[in-house]
């Protein structure tokens, strides 16, 4: 698929984030692409991790929205708020 991204979050015990970065476009955004990653874990307040991406051109809210989604699936952040349900 184009224009998306993989991600795998492994949490791990160690203080340490590592991001592993494969994409097409590497040579011209592989650094950026990894410095969103570390912002959004930084954000989030995850340091004990392992990420994984596999980009094939995804913009910057896609890797956001994707990234974030994994880190809670993988529980190294807690859920998301939810708004209550509303009465019937």
């Amino acid at each position: 698929m184009r224009s998306d991204l993989w991600v795998r979050v492994e949490p791990r015990e160690v203080d340490k984030l590592e991001v592993d970065c494969r994409s097409r476009v590497d040579l011209y955004y592989g650094e950026s692409i990894r410095r969103q990653v570390r912002d959004i874990c930084g954000s989030l307040g995850v340091s004990r991790a392992r990420v994984e991406l596999e980009d094939a051109g995804a913009l910057p809210f896609t890797i956001e929205a994707r990234v974030a989604c994994a880190l809670e699936r993988a529980g190294a952040v807690p859920p998301a708020p939810r708004a209550p349900a509303r009465p019937r």
